[in-house]
Formats: C-alpha cells, structure tokens, sequence
C-alpha cells in the first residue's frame, strides 16, 4: 500500500503533520498531451506580450519621471482599479506644467501610451494565469491517464473548495485507487494557508482545535474537509456506492498527488502524505 512506499521513503505515515503538506517525489514520466502542448504554447506566447508591455510601460514611466510627472507603479496606480484614476491625474499634472505645445503633445502621447502599455499587460497578464491554470489542469489529467488511471472528476472551473482533478485507477488484480490530484501550472504553489477548518475539528487523540484554524492545501486535515464539501466528488460517489463503501472501509486506496506544470513545461508528480490516523473523510462504514 502507500504506507509501504512512505516508509521505503523514509517516511513513518503516522508522523505526518496533518495541518501540513508532506511531499515525497516520484519516478512517474508524465506523457505529456497535445492539449498541454497548446496550453504551454499559449501561456508562453502571453508571457511573451506581458513582458513586452511591461517593458513599453517601465519606459513610459522613465519618461514621464523625468518631467516630474511621477507613477507610483510599486504602489499599485496601475492596478486594474487604478489605472484610469491615474492616467486622469497624470493628464491633469501635464495641464498644470505649462509646456511648449509640442512637448505637451509629446508628454501626452507618452501617457496615452502608458496607459495602452499598462492595460495589454493586465490583459496578458490574465491570459498567461488563465493558461498556466489549464496547463496544470491538464497536467493532472495527462498524469492520471499515465498511471493507467481514469478522469471521474473533471474539476475544470469548479472554484474554490474542490480537487482539481480526481481519477480511479483499477489494477490487474481489481485493487481500485482513488487518485486525488492538486493540479499547479507555471509558479502557482501549495497555499500555506489553505482552509479554515470547521469549528470543532478534533484530532485523534482528542484534541479539539480553537475555532479559525487552518490547515495547508495538501495536508490531511485540508484534504478531510475539501472531500467532505466537494460537491462533484460526493455526486460521483452517490452515483458509485461501492466505491464509496471501499473508501469508507479501506479496501478503496487514496494516493494524494501534487501535479506541478512548470513554465518550461516539465511536469512533476509528488505524493502528498496522509496520516492515516488523522484522515476523515465522513464517510457511513
């Protein structure tokens, strides 16, 4: 089982830090698809417009320093929010320097343009998050499809408060294992704040924890609550009782996967640690 794999690692399983993310890396060669070929292809392509823009907009700002027209670009005056407040209060400084016409014309070229530079590298910005969130997305299921397993939960858009991608591997003697992957693209990581855990959560040995505490994304007390609450995961289950049953009583393994994409486009499995004493998944034996 994974407790065998663990303590061939030099794991004890029983020692995992259920608030914390515990990964062990593995040997799987991801066979990596076309759709994460596009995906990758896509998201460099829109690093490649952001950095572009970014460069046009640092110019933009040099040159608009140097007649004291000054952009405040650490402290967030061209955020999404800001940007239009900005350039409104750059244009009425320009008014206010009473400039030759051709070097106001200039200036206020130079803010037209700031502003064009700044929103395309929103935009990309956007894009290339958008496109590293696919390229994981797919990631996880390109490394689910090569440990022979299946995709049963496609979570596609599902938001906050589910896995990302959840397949059922069936091996030659009938074992099933429930793989549960957290799915990551370009630099996006584990949150280390990861969820609030229900008032009332109580550990093994009885401890209660205070009201408000947290557990990582990727440890044994997130993955407890993001089971119990996701709602695509529990209409699978109701659709396949025995394999809720298996899980409930053990005869079903759950191998908990870090996916990551990098921006290169490698791809990653680690294996996030459950600690078998502390997992819960609320589940009728």
């Amino acid at each position: 089982g994974l407790g065998d794999v663990y303590k061939r690692q030099g794991v004890e399983p029983s020692n995992i830090d259920a608030h914390s993310a515990h990964r062990t890396p593995t040997d799987i060669g991801v066979d990596r698809s076309a759709e994460f070929d596009g995906h990758h292809s896509t998201r460099s392509e829109q690093e490649a417009i952001r950095h572009e823009a970014l460069e046009t907009r640092n110019e933009q700002v040099a040159a608009l320093n140097d007649l004291d027209l000054t952009v405040d670009v650490d402290g967030g005056a061209l955020n999404k929010d800001n940007i239009t407040a900005t350039i409104d209060e750059l244009n009425d400084q320009l008014d206010e320097l009473d400039l030759p016409p051709e070097e106001h014309a200039a200036a206020s070229q130079r803010i037209t343009d700031l502003e064009v530079a700044a929103r395309a590298a929103r935009a990309a910005g956007g894009a290339q998050g958008d496109a590293s969130e696919q390229m994981g997305d797919q990631a996880a299921r390109d490394a689910i499809a090569t440990q022979g397993g299946t995709v049963v939960v496609d979570g596609d858009g599902a938001g906050p408060g589910t896995f990302d991608q959840i397949g059922l591997r069936v091996g030659e003697d009938g074992t099933q294992t429930l793989i549960v992957a957290e799915a990551k693209g370009g630099s996006a990581r584990l949150s280390t704040t990861g969820r609030i855990l229900p008032d009332g959560t109580t550990l093994a040995d009885g401890t209660v924890l205070p009201n408000g505490s947290r557990a990582a994304q990727g440890s044994t007390l997130y993955f407890n609550d993001v089971f119990r609450n996701d709602a695509n995961l529990a209409a699978y289950l109701r659709d396949n009782p025995a394999l809720a049953a298996g899980l409930a009583d053990g005869s079903v393994r759950v191998d908990y996967q870090l996916v990551k994409a990098s921006p290169g486009g490698s791809i990653s499995v680690q294996r996030l640690g459950l600690n078998p004493a502390e997992l819960n998944l609320g589940l009728p034996r």
